[in-house]
């Protein structure tokens, strides 16, 4: 199959393909459409080409990583609209966009189908619908079978009949040449999982939940809480975003105007930095079937994310371990860790 491909910009500019008014599509394809993964993504577009041609679309998609293109017939339901859907099993991100070509053997088709409805004569159409046959190239080998079958049974019997089968029709859509192949732009489409459809976030301040009074919370006290918080019914555990104390112009206790350095320092316990702490905070959340919001988000910066992590476990104040780091605050709704 001939795949030069021209964009729908080229197209605007002379071609003779538009493609517009393209759904599911936000501002253009400036932000990414939202599905859930294993769910049917239906894509609706209006395609039209001046003359009477007959127009072929196909709706093509891929994970946005992978190089080979899947693709699925779009199906016309008139007025210029065409339909089409695709599957994206796993979640991730993908991209999707739409082709068309003129169908030369369709239109063929269309054409000697009205002149024997007048009583015309097709003898010299037929002659030249068979030499369109001699162009496929690139069909799958039940494809070339039925159109070698039908070039057969019209060089014996010499009617037309065996041209004008559905059969033969499908099989050439997909063997013959689209020299005027035309493309629209990718369109991003994030496929997530169930829960970001909806879901219950519980958001919880680690220092909050000490159980002796005047001293604050650890992870380890978040970890008693976690089956509570689970036989409530919320789906995802929320920590606060961490990030720097600050120095500068600090206010001090109980309001007061100014602020003592020696006290913007505040201690970690160390129990609630050590790595084994934070794996055991980890096994507990899993073992309820929590997600983590907030922690190991996918849009921190992974050296942001490692250089927090060993100022982590060398265990120095919250001031020193916050200084390297980026705010970590939560993403949208199915983007928690």
């Amino acid at each position: 199959m001939n795949k030069t491909i021209q964009t729908v910009e080229s197209a605007a500019a002379g071609s003779a393909f538009l493609i517009e008014d393209v759904y599911p599509l936000i501002d253009g394809g400036r932000f990414a459409v939202k599905r859930i993964a294993g769910e049917c993504v239906e894509v609706w577009a209006d395609i039209y080409r001046d003359g009477e041609a007959v127009v072929g679309a196909a709706l093509i998609w891929r994970r946005e990583q992978d190089r080979e293109w899947r693709s699925e017939p779009m199906i016309h339901h008139g007025n210029d609209r065409w339909s089409g859907a695709f599957t994206p099993v796993e979640p991730g991100q993908y991209l999707y966009a739409i082709e068309a070509w003129t169908d030369e053997f369709a239109t063929w088709s269309h054409a000697i189908a009205r002149k024997r409805l007048s009583g015309a004569d097709v003898s010299l159409d037929a002659i030249e619908g068979a030499g369109l046959l001699t162009k496929a190239h690139g069909a799958r080998q039940d494809a070339a079978a039925v159109i070698v079958r039908q070039c057969e049974d019209y060089l014996q019997t010499g009617e037309v009949a065996p041209l004008l089968s559905a059969e033969l029709g499908n099989a050439m859509a997909e063997s013959q040449s689209r020299p005027d192949l035309t493309r629209s732009p990718l369109f991003p489409l994030i496929a997530d999982r169930d829960k970001a459809r909806f879901g219950a976030w519980y958001q919880m301040i680690p220092r909050s939940q000490g159980r002796i009074p005047g001293r604050h919370g650890t992870l380890r006290d978040c970890i008693t809480r976690v089956p509570y918080i689970a036989a409530m019914g919320f789906d995802v555990l929320y920590f606060t975003p961490v990030h720097p104390i600050g120095h500068n112009r600090r206010k001090g206790a109980q309001q007061c105007a100014f602020g003592d350095r020696r006290r913007t320092r505040l201690a970690l316990c160390d129990r609630h930095c050590r790595g084994r702490t934070r794996r055991a905070a980890s096994r507990a959340r899993h073992h309820r079937g929590f997600p983590c919001a907030g922690c190991d988000l996918p849009g921190i910066r992974p050296r942001a994310r490692a250089r927090f992590r060993r100022a982590m476990l060398a265990g120095p104040s919250l001031a020193d371990a916050a200084s390297g780091m980026v705010q970590m605050a939560a993403g949208p709704l199915g983007a928690d860790g």
